[in-house]
């Protein structure tokens, strides 16, 4: 869905934890490829994050996989 003028919705609400995340270049692109893997679970990715010093609640990790945050993914 669009919203008018042809750009992309933004849903209500803070912005995605997952948008700025505090990781080094390799952990970064380690994150990308996990987020994008659907053989990898999200209880897997949220862990990986929390042991990385890195506080985010595991429903934000699902949001983020189902494209449901504010974010347009990492970049």
């Amino acid at each position: 869905m669009q919203e008018q003028g042809g750009s992309t919705p933004r849903h209500k609400g803070p912005l995605c934890t997952l948008n700025s995340p505090r990781l080094n270049a390799e952990d970064l692109a380690a994150l990308r490829a996990a987020l994008d893997t659907p053989a990898i679970s999200t209880a897997s990715i949220w862990r990986w994050i929390e042991k990385r010093g890195i506080s985010v609640c595991v429903e934000t990790v699902k949001r983020h996989r189902r494209g449901e945050c504010n974010c347009r993914r990492i970049a």
